[in-house]
């Protein structure tokens, strides 16, 4: 099988070990190495593996009240290590979170502390991965909130938990040769900027389980326009929005949803796997195939559902299943903490938004323009190939002098951002008591291939992470990850957002 390189650095290094000493002839248990007192993760989550040397058997455990962390390797004999998978940490909490991993043998109790770090003390963020947290909060396999809030910030799009950890997924992809593909990284996006906006290309993604993807500009779709009609004394016009979106992607990462699906709904059997260590890592890769917190309560609402249709066969998923209430509690629970879909796919790089509001009678009166006008602003104003045709540049000029126009440039140098913006400013000039609006097409056309350039090729880095930020999004449903219920938990999800505004259709996915 063709290996998969990934390019991402990963974070999930434990820093430091405890050492024991055995008072006891006959058992001898060590966990870790030097002496140290702890065992530390970044923030972002994902697995840690604490050594162990032990002449007998021994159980591992972390305390009941623990939700955010789960002991893998709970119980085995001998040397070894003790896999332990921790939930994604928001950077908004103000300090660490640890607990204590309890490990006995015998009449032999050692414990460990398992800590998890925003990375306040020197050092701490040394080696993380970049790429999964160069724009904040917003990483992959955190859960979303599909509902549309026109003029909201694009940070109530995301939840604080996460479906999936990216560094479990890292983790499954370097360690099972059957499911490779959980988590890729690229630095060979095209530039798509040269022709301004393009449909992103979806090829290969339902191999991957992504089954939508929407602009960043939460709220606002790039090629989409929309009337609205006012009216009063003075005036009467019909005003509309024209939004477009030049893009420069750089980096793509995704994880592979329908590889982690198949990974946590298949069921691990000696039948399958004969031979007992593969069988071992295949137990230990499902068990940490989603995050803990998630995993929790998608159990529970599996058992539910198991005791619900115990003794009859499983109803048909549409309008004529009557919820449980049991049921429909932990699904309500499901879709406050994770929603009903969940980041599988983030593209990065610099983007330029632009939102024009004219007076539609005015432009196709005066400047002769009807549906075309989308290809003329695109060909026209965000296009930074060397020839744009002069009528294109022509109409784009009349049309922006004739609009009122907002804009949002993202990514790429500062300098180079604010030169842009500059250039995309309408200019009023006084001639003989005339006043119009002026816009330098050229200028702009400079402006958007100096700021292009500075958003470096390739995933981001500690140096030069602030010169990226994510233009688009890919989501997948949780649904998924729900074996022989999923089109139950679907059809829940479906019934609860009908007739709502969402950025995507969950009946379609």
């Amino acid at each position: 099988m063709q290996k998969i390189f990934y390019l991402m650095a990963v974070a999930i290094v434990a820093v430091s070990f405890t050492g024991c000493t055995d008072n006891n002839d006959d058992i001898n248990l060590t966990l870790g190495q030097d002496g140290a007192t702890e065992v530390t993760i970044n923030r972002l989550g994902g697995v840690i593996e604490v050594p162990i040397t032990c002449n007998g058997t021994w159980k591992a455990s972390l305390p009941e009240d623990c939700d955010w962390a789960r002991v893998i390797t709970t119980e085995a004999k001998g040397l070894g290590k003790i896999i332990i998978t921790s939930d994604y940490y928001a950077p908004d909490n103000t300090e660490d979170r640890s607990t204590m991993l309890t490990v006995i043998s015998g009449d032999k109790t050692q414990t460990i502390r398992v800590r998890q770090y925003l990375g306040l003390k020197d050092g701490e963020n040394d080696g993380a991965t970049i790429l999964t947290d160069a724009w904040g909060e917003t990483v992959l396999g955190l859960g979303c909130n599909i509902i549309v809030d026109e003029g909201a910030s694009e940070d109530k799009l995301f939840k604080k938990n996460a479906v999936v950890s990216p560094e479990n997924a890292k983790y499954i992809a370097a360690n099972s040769m059957k499911y490779n593909r959980v988590f890729v990284s690229s630095s060979n996006a095209a530039d798509i900027g040269e022709e301004g906006t393009k449909k992103e290309n979806n090829e290969k993604w339902d191999t991957l389980g992504i089954r939508a993807s929407v602009s960043v500009t939460y709220g606002l779709f790039k090629l989409k326009i929309q009337g609205q009609y006012k009216s009063n004394e003075k005036e009467v016009k019909n005003k509309l929005n024209y939004q477009t979106e030049y893009q420069a992607p750089r980096a793509v990462a995704w994880v592979g949803a329908a590889d982690l699906a198949s990974l946590a709904t298949t069921t691990i059997t000696r039948k399958k796997y004969p031979d007992e260590e593969e069988y071992t890592k295949m137990r230990q890769l499902q068990d940490i195939a989603v995050c803990p917190g998630f995993d929790d309560l998608r159990v529970t609402i599996m058992e539910l559902f198991d005791e619900e249709y115990a003794d009859s066969d499983l109803p048909a998923a549409d309008s004529t299943w009557t919820i449980p209430s049991k049921i429909r509690t932990k699904l309500a629970s499901l879709d406050t903490k994770y929603g009903p879909v969940y980041v599988s796919r983030v593209l990065m790089g610099g983007s330029t938004f632009l939102n024009l509001e004219y007076d539609s009678v005015y432009v196709a009166d005066t400047l002769q323009l009807s549906g075309s006008i989308d290809l003329e602003i695109t060909s026209g104003l965000l296009n930074v190939k060397a020839g744009v045709q002069a009528g294109y540049a022509k109409v784009a000029k009349n049309i922006m002098e004739n609009s009122k126009s907002t804009f949002t440039v993202r990514g790429g140098d500062k300098d180079k951002r604010s030169i842009l913006a500059n250039s995309l400013t309408l200019k009023s000039t006084e001639v003989n008591k005339q006043v119009t609006k002026d816009l330098d097409i050229n200028a702009v056309h400079n402006a958007l291939k100096e700021w292009s350039a500075s958003i470096p090729d390739g995933a981001p880095t500690m140096a030069n992470r602030d010169l990226y930020a994510p233009i688009s999004y890919g989501y997948s449903p949780v649904w998924d990850l729900f074996g022989d219920y999923a089109a139950l938990v679907k059809e829940y999800f479906v019934r609860k957002y009908k007739n709502k505004n969402t950025i995507v259709n969950l009946e379609d996915m």
